[in-house]
């Protein structure tokens, strides 16, 4: 990123910060100058950034594999039994936990 190119003055700063009902002293204004102009350049390289992006061409997978998934196979699972045998409390075949509502 090159060096600020923007420079906001002292006053466009004061003005914003009297629109925004901030109340700054000279000392504070001088500060929040050089950053606002730092802030806007900043801002200004991600909208050139954008801009390169958009032209190229999407890529939404780059290993060139396709529908790398598995089969979905039923596999048996724990029984209810199983599942509460370590609860520490249960009611008629569900967990009992705390409650989260107060």
């Amino acid at each position: 990123m090159s060096k600020s190119i923007t420079k906001l003055s002292k006053e466009e700063v004061m003005h914003v910060a009297k629109l925004a009902n901030l109340p700054l002293n000279e000392n504070e204004g001088e500060k929040l100058k050089e950053q606002l102009s730092a802030t806007i350049d900043y801002i200004n390289h991600l909208a050139e950034l954008d801009n390169k992006v958009k032209s190229l061409p999407p890529t939404y997978q780059v290993t060139g594999k396709e529908n790398a998934l598995r089969d979905d196979i039923t596999r048996p699972g724990l029984t209810r039994e199983e599942a509460l045998k370590n609860a520490r409390r249960s009611y008629n075949g569900f967990f009992v936990v705390p409650s989260v509502w107060d």
